[in-house]
């Protein structure tokens, strides 16, 4: 059966013979063609309509009048644009036309544009399809007149008093089902860049603190008791979710909330209800730096509430798609009692048992809500056989992070059974690409990267399961291009990204200039993967020489000042210190050449540039060179461990290039107060951040002026070249006894790639198994509830534990050596 279709058609006068077969739209200033719409055509269809009006007038200053004509009855949804005076008539469709639209695997996303000698129609089976049709139309036309291969509806606008279109036939559909932003950003751009998904609506601090199920009394008018929030400041709160809820809804976007489940608790509710929480629980980042109260997550008044605030939050917003459910780390805010059962088996069923209360609560009211989980079988909403994803609403969405945890490579390491899994319960898994954290508040360019992940997963048809990426980049300095990039691959994977980079550095800094400013960013791209690889061996801040930022939300702040410093200066091995200087002198050399093509970009910038992408180029050329300044500085720190290794060395051979990192430390402090633009992290200012890097840097050059350089001449014999041998030291728990929780504290001579702690009875029989974590050089620390397996509580008694690191570049027969023996006591 054939879908119910919308066409949106543009009607005008020609003024060259239709055998051209180019329609005229505007000459000489005036408009030539009419743009037909429905007479009872929705939001969507009428902004479609005035969209084509708007970017036409941009161009020519020509408006072209918008009119109504009574649609017959039929399958098509269209608008349609017809020569002045001639005769408006449906559009000829053919079987393939029919067929694309009556396709069950074809995206009811999807449109025709398709022009004939006298009128220009946009085909589509809803309004959002009739959207993306019309700015297709406008892409179209942006091409024609900028003679480029690809254009955006970021690029500039070009003026233009005559325009002329040559024939079009276009027949497009998204390739991912779900292409959403995580972000806050402007609807329209949304919409202009084809994303269907907003997922990261309200707070989100990320803390916990005020972005969770237990604060979001804040988004509804009732539960008076039970609000932080001032009514005032919560009616303004709701007033502008719900209009910016309305707009996203008419433009094809989906909103969801972001919630964590749970997150703290208002104040006022834990005043006004203690019965529903637990004892507080020690955790520095809660909102009082001390600890938290938890919800009792067996307690069936919490249940009980918890869903009457869902299903008033779904009825307070009419135009919201869904919630984002996120369980993750302390932002959940377990509760430890044994009731509740923490992180143990008992507490992932209650844990899973609270999202199933949300997720009826709120399908109660609107059987058609939509819930996307994120934290899903990690720490928590563990689901090793998938027995609980199969009893979520058909089309969840579930999402993954780029790589292990968003770092800048170009592999998302997507778990093909996880897909496979989720595929045939009839769910989607999204991939989370976003700023790259490393860099941050900095930015950096990644395309290359998120295209080659991307087509790994193909081009030709989607792999089941999987939904889709997230749009990626950041909003300041060049960060756009991503941002317009990851879009239009998430829209088509077989988008020529090389041709879309080209042209839009080419559109906004012109053709002179573009290609240096493209090798740069591309070399910048490669540069600064290879080096968050394994920080150039050069850092163990991830827990060992060699180990990159893969799983470590690091950034920038993290890796400067002295204890980053001292950590270089501590490599424990000349074999690892030229390892490490070797790499720094390739990366070096590679980012030299993209600061030198940058700053020639600087020097023949045009005049007619705007002045947001002369600033733009500016804070990349600052950039780029902190960052060479950056490897420089490391490099000379390095050099210094090498050359105090050469026998007979003289301090002040070492001193020299002590002395050298210092002037580079210098340079980077001029680098920093120059760039403009910076990444919000953190909410935090530009002032903030400025001073904030600034000051580390000047600890970092004092703390080296004062280093004394001896300490590291050292003859070759005191410093064995062989890898340090994994050794624990220092194993205990505390408190010993205990009555709900122990904690296993440890020290590890270098990183492990695993860390497995087994629980025995005094019989020698196996209880408890807590491992899948890595192990920093030095202290770590590994909780556990006084569970077994099963979740159940251990009695009283003495038992025994070993506590194994193991590195897989070593023999499976060596690993016995690695492994520590203790005793602890329950006393419940």
């Amino acid at each position: 059966m054939i879908c119910r279709l919308s066409i949106l058609v543009i009607s005008f006068f020609s003024l060259f013979p239709s055998i051209l077969f180019a329609l005229t739209l505007v000459s000489s200033g005036q408009q030539q063609a009419i743009i037909w719409i429905s007479q009872n055509a929705g939001s969507g269809e009428e902004w479609a309509a005035r969209e084509i009006q708007n970017y036409i007038y941009q161009i020519s200053e020509a408006q072209l009048p918008i009119e109504r004509f009574s649609r017959s009855n039929s399958q098509l949804k269209y608008i349609s644009i017809c020569p002045i005076g001639s005769h408006l008539s449906n559009p000829e469709l053919t079987q393939d036309d029919l067929d694309f639209f009556s396709d069950p695997g074809t995206d009811q996303e999807g449109y025709i544009v398709r022009s004939q000698p006298e009128i220009i129609s946009i085909i589509a089976s809803n309004d959002t399809g009739l959207i993306y049709g019309s700015y297709a139309l406008i892409e179209s036309i942006l091409t024609q007149l900028t003679s480029l291969i690809s254009t955006d509806l970021d690029f500039l606008i070009p003026k233009a008093t005559v325009i002329e279109l040559d024939l079009i036939n276009l027949q497009q559909t998204p390739f991912y089902p779900i292409r959403a932003t995580l972000e806050i950003m402007e609807p329209d751009w949304l919409v202009r860049h084809r994303l269907n998904m907003s997922g990261g609506e309200g707070v989100w601090s990320g803390t916990g603190n005020d972005d969770g199920l237990g604060t979001a009394f804040k988004y509804v008018r009732g539960f008076d008791t039970y609000q932080d929030d001032p009514p005032l400041r919560r009616e303004e709160r709701i007033q502008s979710l719900g209009n910016r809820f309305q707009l996203l809804k008419a433009r094809g976007v989906e909103p969801y909330l972001f919630m964590y489940v749970t997150g703290e608790a208002t104040q006022a509710l834990i005043n006004q209800r203690p019965d529903l929480f637990e004892p507080p629980v020690f955790y520095g980042g809660s909102r009082d730096g001390i600890s938290y109260r938890p919800f009792c997550w067996t307690n069936p008044d919490f249940l009980q509430l918890a869903g009457q605030l869902v299903q008033e939050i779904v009825r307070t917003y009419p135009d919201l798609a869904g919630f984002h459910l996120r369980a993750w780390g302390y932002e959940t805010r377990a509760c430890n009692c044994p009731k509740c059962g923490d992180r143990s088996a008992v507490g992932q069923q209650n844990l899973w048992n609270l999202f199933f209360t949300i997720i009826e609560a709120a399908r109660n009211i609107r059987t058609n809500f939509k819930f996307y989980l994120s934290g899903y079988n990690q720490s928590w909403l563990r689901d090793p056989d998938g027995a609980y994803a199969s009893q979520l609403p058909l089309s969840t969405i579930f999402s993954k992070k780029w790589g292990y945890d968003g770092e800048p490579v170009a592999d998302p390491k997507v778990p093909l059974a996880l897909l496979d899994r989720l595929g045939k319960s009839g769910h989607h898994l999204i991939v989370l690409s976003h700023d790259v954290e490393e860099v941050m508040p900095l930015w950096m360019i990644e395309g290359d990267l998120f295209v080659e992940g991307v087509r790994k997963f193909g081009t030709d048809q989607p792999k089941k399961g999987l939904g889709g990426f997230t749009v990626q980049g950041a909003s300041v300095g060049l960060g756009p291009i991503d941002q317009i990039l990851s879009a239009k691959i998430n829209f088509d994977p077989n988008t020529d990204h090389f041709q879309l980079l080209k042209d839009y550095l080419a559109n906004g800094y012109g053709s002179q200039i573009s290609p240096n400013i493209m090798s740069a960013i591309r070399i910048n791209t490669w540069v600064m993967s290879s080096y968050f690889s394994d920080y150039a061996g050069s850092s163990s801040i991830t827990g060992d020489y060699g180990k990159g930022s893969a799983m470590f939300a690091t950034r920038f702040w993290d890796i400067i000042g002295t204890s980053a410093v001292q950590d270089i200066l501590s490599i424990p091995s000349l074999k690892q210190a030229i390892y490490a200087r070797d790499r720094l002198v390739n990366l070096t050399e590679q980012q030299k050449q993209a600061t030198d093509y940058i700053k020639m970009s600087v020097t023949d910038i045009p005049n007619t540039t705007s002045q947001k992408r002369r600033q733009a180029l500016l804070d990349t050329m600052e950039i780029f060179e902190m960052w060479l300044n950056f490897f420089s500085c490391r490099q000379n720190l390095v050099q210094a461990i090498v050359m105090g290794y050469t026998p007979a060395i003289e301090p002040e051979a070492i001193q020299s290039h002590i002395q050298k990192a210092n002037e580079y430390n210098d340079a980077m402090q001029i680098n920093i107060s120059q760039i403009r633009d910076y990444v919000p992290v953190f909410g935090y200012s530009r002032p903030t951040i400025v001073s904030s890097l600034t000051e580390k840097l000047k600890e970092e050059a004092t703390w080296l002026k004062q280093f004394p350089v001896q300490t590291i001449i050292r003859e070759l014999k005191e410093k064995p070249e062989e890898k340090t041998d994994l050794v624990i030291t220092e194993p205990h728990n505390h408190p010993n006894p205990f009555r709900q929780r122990t904690t296993f504290v440890y020290e590890l001579s270098r990183y492990a790639d695993q860390v497995k702690i087994l629980i025995y009875s005094a019989s020698g029989r196996l209880l408890q198994r807590l491992d899948g974590f890595a192990g920093r050089r030095g202290y770590n620390e590994t909780v556990w509830d006084g569970r077994d397996q099963q979740g159940r509580i251990l009695p009283n008694g003495v038992y025994f534990y070993t506590i194994s690191a193991e590195d897989n570049s070593i023999t499976k027969s060596e690993k016995h050596r690695h492994k520590a023996y203790g005793r602890l006591a329950i006393l419940r």
